[in-house]
């Protein structure tokens, strides 16, 4: 997609004329036409059901506009000043924390009482019921939570919901070994908004915990630009996302691949069996695996699998006492060249008498 490459740094009046045939001028804040173009301009968080040529909109969500422009074989938005996009920050994004003073015997709560460290310039995280309100877009979401028993272990859970519903895959159980052990508990999904929905983090404990610190954090995906002149992403924002297997036992001292669900996939690329060939470009990937051990301890690994081979970026959990589950996470950018598979594998050093117990990997385009 080519964008009209308007000088970086225009003079009050200073006029333009680029290849499309037209020509502009710069009125201190944006380029407008002048001439033989014609154009309004719509202000709005969208633009305009039917933009005619040269159209402005100036997008009051990210204070930044745009116009629509014919490139000769195609037409779009374009920044307008692609100088001030650059220092936008993304809409939607947070990062918040929260202590309970304790988490009733039994219960799932609604996390609530939030402070904010970054972010949330919008309001969408609502600090008071805990609820996310972001903008219309695909976002991540990751949370954490960290909680302990000083009457006995304690079996504690996070989890993500959607206006109310459990988001599947987005959730954890963990087990402390012992009273005063601590015990985390991690998720994270990726979502789509309509501007209306919101999202919650969960937390649960078996008995009743003590203090309990948690984190909220989501950040948009889509368009990622470097310098004037790049065109960003690709399918920026396109994303897969696959559910573990629970309770399956791989190999002892050796890698195995991970049995995967796939539960959202817009790449265009199908999953064959347990294995993904990502389309050309450059993704993250995200992984949470978790384990349970009966009478045992040692040492999990796990991580992406390219073209079948041992993981070279691993996620490491040592399971410290036998009867106990935890959970291990990680993340990689990997540049694919649309050939080379995706699976994933893990390892664990203990006797065979162990299980995985779920949780989920995903992968998104970012250029």
């Amino acid at each position: 997609m080519a964008a009209i490459d308007f000088p970086a740094s225009p003079t009050n009046g200073q006029l333009f004329s680029p290849s499309n045939g037209g020509t502009y001028q710069w009125n201190g804040t944006f380029w407008l036409p002048i001439g033989n173009t014609t154009a309004t301009i719509w202000v709005g968080d969208t633009p305009p059901a039917s933009p005619i040529a040269n159209q402005f909109w100036f997008n009051s969500a990210l204070g930044q506009t745009f116009i629509w422009y014919n490139d000769g074989s195609t037409t779009q938005w374009v920044p307008a000043n692609p100088t001030t996009v650059l220092t936008q920050p993304g809409t939607g994004d947070f990062c918040a924390y929260s202590t309970l003073a304790s988490i009733a015997a039994a219960a799932t709560v609604v996390v609530t009482g939030y402070t904010v460290g970054l972010g949330n310039a919008g309001g969408w995280l609502n600090t008071v019921n805990g609820r996310y309100i972001p903008p219309a877009g695909r976002y991540v979401l990751q949370g954490y939570m960290q909680t302990y028993s000083s009457a006995s272990l304690i079996i504690a859970a996070s989890g993500l919901r959607k206006n109310g519903v459990d988001i599947p895959g987005a959730n954890f159980t963990s087990t402390s070994p012992a009273l005063n052990n601590r015990c985390e508990t991690s998720v994270s999904a990726i979502v789509d908004a309509n501007g209306t929905d919101y999202f919650e983090l969960t937390a649960y404990a078996h008995v009743t915990s003590a203090a309990t610190q948690v984190s909220f954090m989501a950040f948009p995906l889509g368009g990622i630009k470097g310098p004037p002149g790049d065109p960003g992403t690709v399918d920026g924002g396109k994303y897969i996302r696959c559910l573990f297997a629970t309770n399956t036992v791989g190999a002892v001292g050796a890698f195995t691949t991970a049995i995967i669900t796939q539960t959202h996939n817009d790449t265009g690329t199908a999953l064959v069996g347990n294995t993904w060939t990502p389309p050309a470009g450059r993704w993250h990937v995200n992984w949470v695996f978790n384990v349970g051990s009966a009478g045992i301890n040692g040492i999990l690994l796990a991580g992406p699998s390219l073209a079948g081979a041992a993981p070279s970026t691993m996620a490491v959990y040592n399971v410290p006492v036998g009867n106990f589950e935890g959970s291990l996470s990680g993340s990689d950018i990997i540049d694919f060249n649309g050939s080379t598979t995706l699976s994933f594998q893990y390892f664990f050093s203990g006797a065979a008498n162990y299980g995985t117990r779920g949780a989920c990997w995903t992968a998104h385009r970012i250029r």
